[in-house]
């Protein structure tokens, strides 16, 4: 049989399951500290009381607390030598309570992508902008090159094939770097390759992919690379 008594405060009736003598407890209504007093010493109810609103509040939380005595049952508890639930805390069907294990959350490759998509698309136009800028001034100056070496006064052979090389090499870094960056954000819509992916949207903002056009895409680089970091992003490239 619970114990009933009265709210010393608000004079609401509280119900608690038996066996709680000399423990404390809070008023359902007036959220008062009570003590709760032997069965013996327990004044009687008044019968007005009986159906009043404070009542069913009072059957509320001592189903909740009742509930929460059965776990306490062998076999209930994975831990034998665990303290049990408080039958005096917050309901264990609490809508506001923090959840008891946090983990991350993991995402799909679909709405990995859709993260993505804004800044692979950014990066890659400029990327293809550069190159192309790139490709012009090379065609105008391979046309013009016998010019350019009477210029620099490159008149020995020695000096002509170190013109050439650098000449070529100047142009083939720009491609070299180009082309990683285009091909880490191919990587990046399948949401493949991590690292690959991050080294593309580094390289995006670096005139060695995009030329002059790395001013339009490092805001696109940045963005990416903070989506990178988010956890739902890097947990979708872990996906098999």
């Amino acid at each position: 049989m619970p114990i009933s008594f009265l709210c010393s405060h608000c004079q609401s009736t509280i119900r608690v399951p038996d066996g709680s003598e000399g423990k404390k407890t809070r008023c359902p209504k007036c959220q008062e500290i009570q003590q709760i007093p032997d069965r013996s010493e327990a004044p009687p109810l008044p019968p007005n009381l009986g159906g009043s609103s404070s009542g069913s509040e009072s059957d509320a939380l001592w189903a909740s607390l009742d509930s929460g005595t059965t776990s306490n049952q062998p076999g209930s508890r994975a831990n034998p030598f665990g303290n049990g639930p408080d039958p005096y805390g917050a309901p264990a069907n609490n809508p506001y309570a923090s959840p008891a294990i946090y983990g991350a959350h993991h995402v799909s490759r679909e709405s990995a992508r859709n993260k993505l998509l804004g800044p692979v698309i950014g990066v890659l136009i400029m990327t293809f902008l550069g190159l192309g800028y790139l490709a012009i001034t090379f065609i105008v100056q391979i046309n013009e090159i016998d010019i350019l070496m009477a210029q620099n006064q490159v008149n020995t052979p020695t000096q002509r094939a170190a013109f050439l090389f650098g000449f070529y090499g100047f142009y083939s870094v720009f491609l070299f770097f180009g082309l990683i960056t285009i091909a880490s954000m191919i990587r990046a819509f399948w949401v493949r390759s991590y690292g690959l992916v991050m080294t593309g949207f580094v390289l995006g903002m670096l005139p060695c992919s995009s030329f002059c056009f790395c001013i339009g895409g490092m805001p696109f680089a940045i963005w990416g690379i903070v989506m990178m970091l988010d956890e739902s992003v890097k947990s979708a490239f872990r996906l098999p």
